[in-house]
Order: C-alpha cells, then sequence, then structure tokens
C-alpha cells in the first residue's frame, strides 16, 4: 500500500512540476506584469489607456479566484478541471502572436487586451482550484519538501526564460553597418520582431 502511495506521489509530482514550469513560462512571457506584454504592446501602438488597462487587468482578474473553489469544491477529482482550466488559459495566450498579422495595430490593441483579460482570468480560477487540488493529493509529511523543489524548478525555469526570450527580442535591431553581420542577421531586422512575439508566444 504504501508503495501504492508513494508511487501516486511521484506521478503528482511530476505533473504538478510540469504544469508548474509551463505556468512559470507563461506568467514570464504573457502573465500580468510581463515585460514581454508591454513590449508587444508598443509594438502595436498601445496609448497610455491601453497601458493603464494592460496593468489593470492582471488585479482585476483576481476576482474570478472564488469561482475556483466552487468548481472544485463537489468535485471528487480535481486533476482534470485544473488543467483543462490551465490549458485553455495558455492556449488563449499563443494567439497573441497572431494578432499584428490578423488585424491593423488599433484594432489588434484591442483584441489583445480582451484576449488577455480572458487567458489571466481562467488562469485565476485554476490556480485556486490547483490549491484544493494539491491540498486533496499532498499529505503534509511531504509537503514542504514538494512546495520546495516546484520553487526550486521555477525559479530556474523563470530566470532562463526571461534571459534567453529577452535577449531574443532584444535581437531585432536596426541592421549594422558591417554588411557581413548584417547579411548573417538578416531574420533579426525590427520588420520582424513581430514574428518574433509569435515565435515566443508559441
Amino acid at each position: 500500500m504504501r508503495k501504492g502511495e508513494d508511487g501516486s506521489l511521484r506521478k503528482i509530482f511530476r505533473i504538478s512540476v510540469v504544469s508548474g514550469i509551463f505556468g512559470q513560462i507563461f506568467s514570464i512571457l504573457a502573465g500580468s506584469g510581463s515585460a514581454f506584454l508591454t513590449k508587444f504592446a508598443i509594438l502595436l501602438h498601445a496609448s497610455p489607456v491601453h497601458f493603464g488597462l494592460l496593468a489593470a487587468i492582471g488585479q482585476v482578474s483576481q476576482i474570478f479566484q472564488p469561482i475556483g473553489a466552487l468548481v472544485t469544491k463537489r468535485r471528487t477529482r480535481r486533476k482534470g478541471v485544473v488543467l483543462t482550466l490551465q490549458f485553455v488559459g495558455y492556449a488563449i495566450a499563443v494567439c497573441f502572436g497572431a494578432l499584428p498579422f490578423l488585424f491593423p495595430n488599433h484594432q489588434a490593441i484591442n483584441i489583445f487586451l480582451m484576449l488577455f483579460f480572458l487567458s489571466v482570468s481562467i488562469l485565476s480560477i485554476a490556480n485556486n482550484a490547483w490549491i484544493g487540488w494539491i491540498s486533496d493529493v499532498i499529505p503534509h509529511r511531504v509537503r514542504g519538501r514538494f512546495f520546495s523543489t516546484l520553487s526550486r524548478y521555477m525559479m530556474i525555469i523563470a530566470v532562463g526564460t526571461g534571459i534567453v526570450c529577452g535577449l531574443f527580442i532584444d535581437s531585432f535591431k536596426a541592421p549594422v553597418n558591417n554588411d557581413a553581420v548584417a547579411n548573417a542577421s538578416v531574420f533579426f531586422r525590427p520588420e520582424n520582431l513581430p514574428l518574433g512575439f509569435m515565435i515566443i508566444f508559441l
């Protein structure tokens, strides 16, 4: 029985770590307060009002957290609900990168803000449901180790994602004078920045 319990806990550990890694990548690239979203909004010619809405959406989305408790209150198996909500929230963010190619800037920025609000609101619900799920399946005796391991992985992923993607986006600069370097870097031109964002949001 103990072996079965330990095997189940290891499986939950793996699922939670993978889920946490994806969540951390999302948070860095497309979550509330992301520097990449600010840069993306600049690309879409956002106005001060748009930037104000972008900053406020992350806070407003927190009011939906109680829904997570209501959704999972009467469910004995919460994993499916949590993973489904997380998948939907992350999938919406994938659409961000396509907006500059589908709409003019004045429409793209408004659609972006609506999609962002929808994404972070769903993930706010998912985060609350995740706490309920973890509280049910992780015993107190290993809960500290679980959160310690999860936090360690998430910190590493956060630093790595921020540095790598930051360098990638910053590479889209004006051509340099050196022709050889300019030709080698033909992809990294300012006009290709929307394509760069499409890549990181994928």
